[in-house]
């Protein structure tokens, strides 16, 4: 059904039906109205009757005797009946033939009625008062009369609501099928220029709707113009989207990176030339078997990264999930961007091996040269020990630097030769006595505590020599003269912790952090003194405990100094 047959058949029906409601209440009304008059009419004449019962008789024999008379008498309307009762409910007179038996109103008020059934009849209206002398009860009065005129002045009223409902009726068809033909015009002309912006067709000069629809006055006048104002917009967002998907279009055709958009299905709808080039593939339509060979994914939740081999090429490809302000029908759920990094590894590679290179070839004549100094220094004289001790402090310096450039990792995880079960208690106190010469020339107590078990770990113990040694020099190089550096072991539950305590000047908790990261030295960070470090020992000790599934943390000693604490998962 079309928009003006319903709102004229809406107007219509609302419309009648508050006719008839308005109607039904009137007549409602004024029966309700009618019923309580006669009911007041008749109460007064049951009062009037009572008092005019009252005057004539004293005693029920009285009553008896009179009662006939008395109901024959015309002392009320016409159409009021009269019935006369004991006080036990026993007729006395009728003057109606309406039945031997009281009616409801008198059995009300008989003291102790006898067993007698009701006589009432349904189209009249009853009332009873009783009749006493001296406040004693002698008899009854019941007075009745037909309620069939007020029955037909409710049927007249009813007629008179449906005839005028149905001539009002027959007057808002037409009104409402006007009203209908005047609201459905404009709103059918709206609904025409609406699909042709939806259907994307050409712009015209001036609105296409009729007449009534350009009309600016109401509403649907305004609607127009707001339509009309939304079109234009429309069409020049278009333009500006069409021109920016051409210019990122050409970006992208550009780039030396790849890029590919999956939408929600794990379908390609978007890749650059350098996408189809790096991945070796002929065309987009091939692209889905190249993403299959090499087992790249095609979801993510997360950002990730990882690296394939491309024939001679080393790629890298990011995988990044949508932004949530992108997840509109046909948007992308998925961003692969490639990169080739091949000239980049190559690069890292030789520069690696240089390094390598060079500190391994360092290290042979510096480990000579220590050896020597620390000869000398037991034998030389006192006043030749100042010097040698600073010899052997620079040497030792150029032996950490050269340590440091040997066994930094490129990528943040060292490489572990082999693993082997390791006593860590053992080696712990084996690094200690290795240290106690030196501690003993800097005036600092060295102490190692041995452990109540045995722990073993499995991993590379020259690794976890290294990284428990950058920890002990670290904590000697920051701890003053006559302070002390303790090593100690904790079990932890499936993990051991290997414990470096020094009474140094302390980590502030803002630091516990940095001094983590490559190329921090202390003294850039306000702790100790410039000793000509590279900032990368602790770095390669985070890098080591990684590398064997544990961590490396540090935090305050008590009463004042720095905890290092190396974690090692233990094995059974």
């Amino acid at each position: 059904m079309s928009l003006t047959p319903r709102l004229t058949l809406t107007y219509l029906l609302v419309t009648l039906g508050g006719l008839l409601l308005l109607g039904s209440g009137i007549v409602l009304l004024a029966g309700r109205y009618t019923a309580q008059q006669r009911e007041r009419e008749l109460a007064a004449q049951a009062d009037v009757y009572v008092g005019y019962v009252t005057a004539l008789v004293r005693t029920s024999a009285e009553l008896q005797a009179l009662a006939p008379n008395l109901a024959a008498d015309q002392v009320l309307p016409a159409e009021t009946t009269v019935r006369i009762f004991a006080s036990n409910g026993v007729l006395l007179s009728d003057s109606a033939g309406l039945g031997p038996f009281p009616s409801r109103p008198v059995r009300e008020l008989i003291a102790d009625p006898l067993p007698l059934p009701v006589s009432q009849v349904a189209s009249r209206r009853y009332t009873a008062r009783p009749i006493s002398v001296a406040a004693a009860p002698i008899g009854i009065v019941e007075l009745s009369h037909s309620t069939m005129s007020e029955d037909k002045l409710r049927h007249e009223l009813m007629v008179m609501t449906l005839q005028a409902s149905g001539i009002a009726a027959l007057a808002m068809a037409l009104i409402s099928l006007l009203t209908a033909r005047s609201i459905a015009r404009p709103i059918i002309g709206l609904t025409r220029r609406a699909e042709e912006i939806a259907a994307d067709a050409p712009m015209p000069s001036r609105p296409v709707a009729s007449r009534s629809v350009r009309r600016a006055g109401d509403e649907i006048g305004m609607l127009t113009q707001s339509l009309e104002h939304m079109a234009s917009q429309l069409q020049a967002r278009i333009t500006e989207a069409d021109s920016g998907r051409a210019r990122l279009n050409a970006v992208l055709a550009t780039i030396s990176e790849g890029v590919i958009a999956l939408d929600d299905t794990q379908a390609i709808i978007f890749a650059n030339p350098a996408a189809i080039s790096l991945l070796g593939a002929e065309s987009i339509a091939t692209l889905d078997q190249r993403l299959a060979a090499l087992d790249i994914p095609r979801t993510a939740y997360e950002l990730s990264e990882f690296e394939v081999q491309v024939d001679e090429r080393q790629l890298l490809v990011t995988i990044s999930p949508a932004s949530a302000a992108a997840t509109a029908p046909g948007a992308p759920s998925t961003v692969l961007a490639l990169r080739d990094v091949t000239r980049m590894k190559s690069l890292e590679q030789a520069r690696t091996r240089f390094l390598r290179s060079v500190s391994h070839d360092l290290r042979t004549p510096l480990t000579a040269i220590r050896g020597m100094l620390e000869n000398l220094a037991e034998t030389a004289s006192p006043d030749q020990q100042p010097k040698l001790m600073a010899l052997e402090g620079e040497a030792a310096r150029l032996s950490r630097l050269v340590n440091d450039l040997l066994n930094a990792s490129a990528t943040g995880v060292l490489a572990l030769v082999e693993r082997r079960r390791i006593d860590i208690g053992q080696l712990a106190q084996q690094l200690c006595a290795l240290q106690h010469g030196r501690a003993r020339r800097a005036g600092i107590i060295l102490t190692c505590r041995a452990a109540d078990f045995a722990p073993v770990i499995l991993g590379d113990r020259d690794r976890v020599k290294q990284a428990l040694l950058n920890v002990l020099d670290n904590a000697m190089r920051f701890t003053p003269p006559g302070g002390s550096v303790e090593t100690y072991i904790v079990p932890s539950g499936e993990t051991v912790w290997l414990v470096v305590a020094d009474s140094g000047p302390g980590v502030p908790p803002e630091l516990r952090e940095r001094i983590w990261e490559r190329g921090v030295r202390g003294v850039e960070l306000g702790i100790g003194e410039d000793d000509g470090g590279s900032g990368l020992g602790l770095a390669i000790v985070r890098e080591i405990m990684e590398s064997h599934g544990g961590r490396a943390w540090v935090d305050a000693n008590e009463p004042y100094g720095a905890r290092f604490v190396l974690e090692f998962p233990i094995v059974r």
